[in-house]
């Protein structure tokens, strides 16, 4: 799960285990916060292909925020510079009425009650550019090159041919500044089914190698693995065979086309039973990814979603590319991590993948920290814990989904928190209600039980207890398919809900006293 956090939210770094979103924060500045920003924008589908320009942007604009005039008197464009114009087009366009109805299911934000000053903080910045660029995009395909995106740029905004040197100018200082060295534990599982013709084979082995391309080689770096399925399944090589660039991209050309079935979940558990194994390369700490290319549909679909489900929850990020529309688009989303719309791709043919290249190579490429905290503490708990009888608990800033909040409560030594009394519940809704008096039903809080292994048999999976105590709030739980994960529900005066798990929302963490740290900080890196 913490590979997928650090894709979600970036780095963040926890000070005595209170996480403050400095997205939110006025004049927040550096590249820390602009690439929360951007994931958060990515996370919530409203722009997941924006092909590094959101990223290059504010950059381009006001060097991540720390140029000097950045917040001058008076202009309250933020970190990428939006003018009062472009954002009231934002405002009152009807053809972003989706976007503007994603942003406020998934991060509580009404843009139509948002000011041009709000714009100081950099996620409310970040989401004028990012809807901005949507209005001038249209209905066509955002541009992916350099020269490309410095045209639009200019044919955009108020900048004149005479400044296009400055977008190339800063995009080379950026690129100059990320490079892809993280270490990253990177598996292809390629589709050589009968359905694929050998030129596509071949094609599909060349992408292998561009996106090999981008990264930096090396046993402390970025290590490749690969494993090819049809009716057999066969590990072409190991995370641990090749340490160089030049020996990855000759392995992977090496690797013969072999007709036959699509056992897809028999493909995934190889990968991750051998690929992942620690004895054949995998580095404990080291993200790791899984990039699925197939072309058509898997033998059994059901076999196959819960292999994915099994190696998510091991904590890979699962990419997947379908070519041709034979693909089973629903059956790539229930692989793929979440969300489907950043890491699930259906294109015609191997060339146009920009936007996957970008999300693979997002994953080395964060900066630092861009949560801190400045809470006080409670009771007998640590700073930016509250407390109620013989436990603290956290309620969060930031939203995440629920798996990767469960990670999340493990990394500052907690639980997502587990109810199991009436006046336990009482204290949790109290404080939500005072915490959130004013805007109570844009929030909701996500708590540590699901349904995920049997249809409506509640379970707190945090701590392998079934849920004996209920709160539910009018007409819950609703037993929709997808919603599997117990949240409290600011309309419902934060009594429960179900609702869906990859869906990013506030959370609360708990743990006991008598395992509460001290409140000396320390620095956590999610990722």
């Amino acid at each position: 799960m913490i590979s997928r956090i650090l894709l979600v939210l970036g780095l963040v770094y926890v000070c005595s285990g209170q996480i403050q979103d400095q997205t939110r924060v006025p004049e927040a500045s550096g590249s820390a916060v602009v690439e929360a920003v951007i994931n958060l924008i990515h996370q919530s589908c409203i722009f997941p292909s924006d092909k590094l320009y959101l990223r290059r942007l504010a950059y381009v604009e006001s060097k991540d925020g720390t140029a000097n005039d950045t917040y001058r008197a008076g202009y309250y464009g933020g970190i990428w510079q939006i003018d009062r114009d472009q954002f009231l087009e934002t405002q009152n366009s009807g053809f972003l009425n989706t976007a503007r109805a994603l942003l406020r299911n998934t991060l509580a934000i009404d843009w139509s009650t948002a000011r041009w000053e709000d714009l100081r903080k950099p996620l409310y910045s970040g989401m004028a550019a990012a809807l901005y660029t949507l209005l001038k995009v249209g209905a066509g395909t955002f541009p992916s090159s350099v020269e490309e995106q410095s045209s639009f740029w200019i044919n955009t905004t108020k900048h004149t041919n005479l400044e296009a040197n400055k977008y190339y100018k800063a995009v080379n200082e950026l690129q100059g500044g990320c490079r892809s060295t993280n270490a990253i534990d990177l598996v292809f599982v390629l589709d050589s089914s009968a359905s694929l013709s050998p030129t596509d084979f071949d094609i599909t082995k060349q992408f292998v190698a561009d996106v090999v391309d981008q990264f930096d080689i090396g046993p402390q770096n970025v290590r490749v693995g690969v494993v090819r399925y049809s009716t057999a399944i066969s590990v072409s090589f190991l995370l641990n065979q090749f340490n160089t660039k030049d020996a990855v991209k000759k392995a992977v050309d090496g690797i013969q086309y072999s007709p036959g079935g699509t056992k897809t979940a028999a493909a995934i558990d190889k990968a991750v039973n051998e690929v992942f194994s620690t004895l054949n390369g995998a580095r404990n700490g080291a993200a790791k990814v899984m990039v699925l290319i197939t072309d058509g549909r898997s033998e059994n679909t059901s076999n196959t979603l819960t292999a994915a489900k099994n190696a998510r929850m091991s904590g890979i990020t699962i990419f997947t590319l379908g070519v041709t529309q034979n693909v089973n688009k629903t059956e790539l989303d229930g692989i793929a991590s979440a969300p489907s719309c950043t890491h699930s791709y259906i294109v015609n043919s191997f060339s146009d993948l920009d936007s996957l290249k970008t999300e693979l190579q997002s994953v080395s490429c964060k900066g630092l920290g861009a949560k801190t905290t400045v809470a006080t503490s409670q009771g007998n708990c640590s700073h930016g814990w509250v407390n109620f009888k013989d436990s603290c608990y956290m309620f969060s800033h930031t939203v995440l989904s629920w798996p990767d909040a469960e990670e999340a409560c493990k990394i500052i030594h907690g639980t997502m928190v587990t109810v199991h009394t009436a006046e336990e519940q009482m204290f949790l809704k109290s404080y939500l209600n005072r915490k959130h008096a004013k805007d109570y039903p844009a929030y909701a809080y996500w708590i540590g039980g699901n349904d995920l292994e049997v249809e409506n048999e509640w379970q707190w999976s945090v701590i392998g207890q079934p849920v004996n105590y209920t709160d539910w709030g009018p007409a819950e739980p609703s037993s929709r398919a997808g919603e599997d994960c117990l949240v409290l529900w600011g309309p419902f005066k934060f009594q429960w809900g179900d609702y869906h798990c990859n869906v990013p929302r506030n959370f609360v963490c708990q743990r006991r006293m008598s395992t509460t740290p001290t409140a000396n900080p320390s620095w956590i890196i999610f990722g």
